[in-house]
């Protein structure tokens, strides 16, 4: 089982990186929850972000108490080269071979630059998964000769029998767009599988009298071939989400129990998604940021393994979702690659993702 969010390293310009990791308290309290049945995850914070998982057994014999300090709070600062990992801590150095464990688990990474021109890079049917929200707009960049390259390259790099999710929003006087980008996709040679809709709990009150608030958003579920979809993945309780308060569960049906064996069903193309409060902890990190739970829910359903990329990274929403997927999968291998413009945009995904990482 997966306990521990760490950190890891390769090299940069010839040199080692070094990472802060986390306490040796923090160490001692899983050894005392669960003895030495628990994996270690060390990851680096810096370009591809590589994590690998190390059996904590490995390295009870180094960690001992004498080694461990009793009273301090910081971190490790750990480094690993041709497969041996040094842990410094305190003024004393210990050195493991780990180089049997060093299988990337996770890497989440970004790269600057135009998608539709970056995408090239990536092989041929190499993808698992794509989940995006590409610009709405004139003036973030929307044209309709980028979202034809970006999606003939989309179809080039994704597997056969796989998903792609496309977020639109509406835009008045241009309510068609999103739809048009989606017949895009179908043209490349993409099949419109569906239309989920995503039902909002928050939006900017119109003043118009002539147009409604808007409460909802697309996402264009377009596949490469006919994938199977995990639709048990986005399970909801019997009864229609409107009579289930959120949070509790549905009240005990037994009937259905004995007919299906389960009190739940697929969730459906109409996804009830919160926008997260924006606080210390939860900053407005994009001006079209959407919620975790949306690219979360995508890859639920569609159950990837391997690369997953957004071209539209944004501040980085869908990488996080897949250090959340991997994180509840536990045993999955998750290799992430969004592509952006925005330096700052770029900055905050990573310091972001170095945040998901050592929440436990």
């Amino acid at each position: 089982m997966l306990e521990y969010r760490l950190k890891a390293n390769l090299e940069k310009n010839g040199k080692p990186l070094f990472f802060a990791n986390p306490t040796p308290n923090r160490i001692r309290e899983y050894k005392e929850k669960a003895g030495s049945e628990f994996n270690v995850v060390f990851y680096r914070t810096e370009g591809r972000m590589e994590t690998y998982s190390i059996p904590f057994g490995a390295l009870e014999h180094a960690l001992t108490d004498e080694t461990l300090s009793k009273t301090t709070n910081r971190r490790w600062l750990t480094m690993i080269v041709d497969g041996t990992m040094t842990i410094s801590f305190d003024g004393k150095k210990v050195s493991i071979d780990v180089s049997m464990y060093l299988q990337c688990e996770l890497t989440t990474e970004v790269r600057q630059g135009d998608c539709s021109e970056l995408m090239k890079e990536i092989p041929d049917e190499s993808v698992a998964c794509i989940i995006t929200s590409p610009p709405y707009k004139e003036e973030d960049g929307y044209t309709p000769e980028l979202m034809k390259a970006w999606l003939t390259e989309a179809y080039r790099i994704l597997k056969p029998n796989s998903c792609m999710f496309v977020n639109f929003g509406h835009l008045a006087g241009k309510k068609d767009r999103g739809f048009k980008v989606a017949l895009a996709g179908v043209e490349v040679g993409f099949e419109w599988n569906d239309t989920i809709i995503w039902v909002k709990n928050h939006y900017t009150p119109l003043q118009s009298i002539y147009r409604v608030n808007n409460l909802t958003e697309y996402i264009y579920l377009l596949t490469k071939g006919k994938p199977v979809l995990n639709r048990l993945g986005i399970k909801v309780p019997y009864g229609m989400p409107w009579t289930v308060h959120p949070g509790e569960p549905a009240p005990p049906r037994p009937e259905l129990e004995e007919r299906y064996g389960r009190n739940q069903k697929c969730g459906g193309n109409v996804w009830y998604i919160k926008y997260e409060p924006i606080s210390v902890k939860n900053p407005k990190r994009h001006k079209d940021r959407y919620p975790v739970e949306l690219p979360l829910r995508a890859l639920k359903l569609a159950d990837p393994e391997g690369i997953v990329v957004d071209p539209f990274n944004g501040s980085g929403t869908t990488g996080t979702a897949c250090i959340e997927f991997w994180k509840e999968m536990g045993d999955r291998k998750i290799n992430y690659i969004g592509f952006e413009l925005n330096s700052v945009h770029i900055n905050f995904a990573r310091d972001w993702w170095v945040r998901m990482r050592t929440e436990h």
